[in-house]
């Protein structure tokens, strides 16, 4: 059995960067200039603005992006 670590944010600020080995988890917006990568999957619930994503795994987004 494998346990990977999991990372919930509320939202990525503008021009802030997220590194984190494991799942990520957005439950908001990414916003303009933020930078986020993750060693496993991204689930991102709200819209990404123009930003860089960037996993070693799945992103998936439930929205859409600008």
């Amino acid at each position: 059995m494998k346990v990977t670590p999991l990372l919930k944010l509320k939202e990525v600020a503008a021009s802030t960067e997220v590194n984190f080995e494991g799942n990520l988890i957005i439950e908001g917006d990414v916003k303009s200039g933020a930078k986020t990568h993750a060693t496993e999957d991204i689930l991102i619930k709200g819209t990404v603005e123009s930003a860089q994503i960037n996993t070693d795994g799945n992103i998936v987004l439930q929205k859409d992006f600008n």
